[in-house]
């Protein structure tokens, strides 16, 4: 797995290198949404959120989809669940913007940063998302599945610490953070960094929004590239190491993504989302590979999309196949998803199928 990580970086560099990106993170968009309203000395705090709630059918060894839990927790499970219930609030004051997400349901603080501008790069310091996987920074009501991808999910954790992003060219987009780590405030830190570039068109946003809801006509791809390095688990003798190679081509009428990561045995990114069906497995030298892709049944309403995960988590061999449609009554704000997950190991590992019906209202 470990070559084929190797060959695909080695082809994404090479795009970078053959071509000259504004299908960047949720990082871009901020940045540019920050310097329009920095250019007021003080703005009214915007305040903005979601609730997802979801009826659930697991079966067999499988915990609840969307939500927390580890293979093996329950068994024939069905009930309601209420995953997120989210408050945003960010505004500016004086040439610095804020940003504060609270989780009602976790009962945790998100997001909780400043932002300024240093000519034309943004900076941030504060708890926030490592810049890495593209599923890793998307805001969460703004995913295609009921959940995050395996890679996703084990990347979106915050963290306090400081970063700087731009863009150069209108193309290539950058992002470099250096935040606190698994030893905490301790002397070491956790270093990551992240490029993306648009290889064809204006990348429509794929590391913001997953699927093809408020695509174009024309044809739009990003390929990105990242890794970290966490100091404190390299110190107690473990490879803290994570390497990613993600990229997504997108119309309006359908859209394909794939995502390929290394994570070392000490890696301990555990996402702030809830582990779900989509946990880490804890296998050493994990490298996960996730292709999805969907079709829009009918233009901005029905979405169908289908994703395929080997976890290679050692001796279990799990594999998942997630299959799930979008009603959107205005798009990701406020969308209806259904889902149907089923997942294969050998002898030892979880087995079974699960089905997730629900809704997302955003405010």
């Amino acid at each position: 797995m470990k070559t084929l990580i190797y060959s695909a970086a080695a082809l994404s560099l090479t795009s970078f290198a053959l071509a000259n990106d504004s299908d960047w993170s949720a990082f871009d968009l901020e940045a540019e949404a920050l310097a329009s309203s920095l250019q007021d000395d003080n703005t009214t705090p915007s305040i903005s959120g979601f609730i997802d709630t979801y009826f659930n059918n697991t079966g067999d060894n499988l915990p609840t989809p969307g939500g927390a839990g580890a293979p093996g927790a329950a068994a024939d499970t069905q009930g309601f669940t209420v995953p997120n219930a989210r408050v945003r609030m960010n505004g500016s004051n004086t040439g610095y913007g804020y940003n504060v997400e609270y989780d009602f349901v976790g009962a945790r603080l998100l997001d909780a940063n400043v932002s300024f501008m240093l000519g034309d790069i943004n900076a941030t310091m504060g708890a926030f998302r490592a810049p890495l996987s593209a599923s890793g920074l998307r805001d969460t009501e703004d995913v295609f599945f009921v959940n995050r991808s395996i890679i996703g999910n084990a990347t979106s954790a915050r963290q306090a610490g400081a970063m700087l992003n731009g863009v150069f060219d209108g193309k290539l987009n950058w992002a470099v953070a250096v935040q606190n780590g698994v030893d905490g405030t301790v002397d070491e830190h956790l270093i990551s960094a992240r490029g993306t570039y648009d290889f064809m068109g204006d990348g429509h946003g794929a590391d913001s929004t997953e699927g093809s809801y408020g695509g174009t006509d024309d044809m739009n791809g990003t390929v990105g590239v990242s890794f970290a390095d966490d100091g404190g688990v390299m110190g107690a003798g473990l490879g803290g190491g994570f390497f990613g190679v993600d990229a997504t081509v997108s119309t309006g009428q359908y859209w394909v993504s794939l995502e390929i990561a290394d994570f070392e045995a000490g890696y301990t990114g555990t996402g702030s989302e809830g582990a779900g069906l989509n946990a880490i497995t804890g296998a050493a030298d994990q490298s996960p590979m996730v292709l999805a892709g969907g079709w829009m049944l009918t233009p901005d309403e029905w979405e169908l999309g289908l994703r395929y995960t080997d976890t290679d988590n050692g001796a279990a061999d799990t594999t998942m196949i997630d299959i799930a449609a979008n009603h959107y009554n205005n798009g990701h704000d406020v969308k209806w998803t259904i889902q149907f997950t089923q997942i294969d190991s050998d002898p030892g590992g979880p087995d079974g199928s699960a089905i997730s019906a629900g809704v997302t209202v955003s405010f």
